[in-house]
């Protein structure tokens, strides 16, 4: 079965807890011979709009141990939206 993970939160690292729930999870999933894929979207405020740093706009790809993940920064356009 193929299971794409859209987590509200999802590690920047093997070594970050953030969302680290989200991450065992799916690890959890390959293990038990499932293909797993997580999309991981970093919000970023418009407040930082001027802040140029290219690493945090790139989007990138891994394999983290057995799990397909996708990362890419967006914009956060609505803020405190219910």
């Amino acid at each position: 079965m193929h299971i794409l993970v859209l987590p509200s939160w999802y590690p920047n690292n093997p070594q970050d807890l953030n969302g680290v729930f989200f991450r065992d999870q799916a690890k959890a999933l390959a293990a038990n011979g499932h293909k797993v894929g997580a999309i991981s979207l970093n919000l970023r405020s418009l407040r930082n709009l001027g802040n140029k740093n290219q690493a945090e706009n790139a989007a990138s790809y891994e394999v983290d141990e057995g799990i397909h993940t996708y990362r890419d920064s967006v914009w956060k356009v609505f803020s405190r939206t219910p």
